[in-house]
């Protein structure tokens, strides 16, 4: 359950998640960091988010 809007701390969650991917890269757990992937979590040539091109046809 979330809190209320007004009660959410985005810093102190980001401080959270910060240290959470620390113990998960401790471990060998890949995990996506806030700032986008890191250069070995990305496929050359793969259209991903935000959009690197025109939108695909699907």
């Amino acid at each position: 359950m979330l809190p209320a809007p007004g009660e959410r701390d985005p810093a102190g969650f980001e401080r959270r998640m910060a240290a959470h991917c620390a113990r998960l890269d401790a471990l060998g757990v890949e995990c996506r960091p806030g700032d986008g992937p890191r250069p070995r979590q990305c496929r050359p040539g793969v259209v991903g988010q935000p959009l690197d091109g025109p939108p695909s046809a699907v």
